[in-house]
């Protein structure tokens, strides 16, 4: 038994030895490597990154993850991001929480949420847009709409009458969206998954405040 609880003792000193080992997240300050690009980090472990007194830290993804997600979300496999900034989307639900924001070749900004380390917002760019292809239909843009929110947002086509579901256009611009019917805390904003395209198709911006990313 003396044994056994000397064996025991040294497993639990080892195991805190090799955590203590571990290697810890790279931290990167945000003003020295804002505008460089995710291939060109040289950081391996999960995303973390510092602005003055903020910080944000992600629990396992890595920045290749978060490319990984946008170049999924765009369909666009070689799509290159760059890092942008940290900061608190207007439309977030809790308004409080900062997220990472990285940035493509058009100025198009992509927020990534700390606590669910997932793809929450596409900002388009005011300034710049991609050439378009032939235009499709209305019917063909719903549908391709529909294809996002049950890929990335199956709660809300759940016939529960839990989401409103409204449709608008922009010229050029066809909006599709998904807004929690439920009852919004003071001082927050309700839960929201957008999808808005250019009538060739092509994915202007898009929204998943999903309660849970669903």
């Amino acid at each position: 038994m003396q044994r056994q609880t000397v064996l025991g003792l040294a497993a639990a000193c080892l195991a805190l030895t090799l955590s203590a080992c571990a290697p810890q997240p790279t931290c990167l300050e945000l003003i020295p490597v804002r505008g460089t690009a995710v291939d060109d980090l040289g950081v391996a472990g999960p995303v973390c990154l510092q602005d003055d007194e903020v910080t944000a830290r992600f629990e396992t993804a890595t920045w290749a993850d978060l490319q990984a997600q946008a170049r999924e979300v765009t369909g666009d496999p070689a799509l290159t991001l760059s890092v942008g900034a940290l900061d608190i989307e207007p439309n977030h639900p809790t308004r409080d929480e900062r997220l990472v924001f990285l940035a493509d070749d058009l100025g198009r900004m992509y927020g990534f949420e700390p606590s669910s380390q997932t793809l929450r917002v596409i900002q388009p760019s005011a300034l710049v847009r991609a050439e378009q292809d032939q235009a499709v239909s209305h019917e063909n843009l719903r549908t391709r709409a529909q294809g996002y929110a049950a890929q990335y947002a199956p709660v809300v086509l759940a016939d529960d009458g839990a989401w409103v579901y409204s449709e608008g256009v922009k010229d050029p611009i066809y909006f599709f969206d998904w807004t929690s019917n439920g009852t919004t805390p003071a001082g927050q904003n309700p839960h929201r998954f957008l999808v808005a395209l250019l009538p060739d198709g092509q994915l202007f911006s898009y929204m998943n405040f999903t309660p849970a990313g669903d």
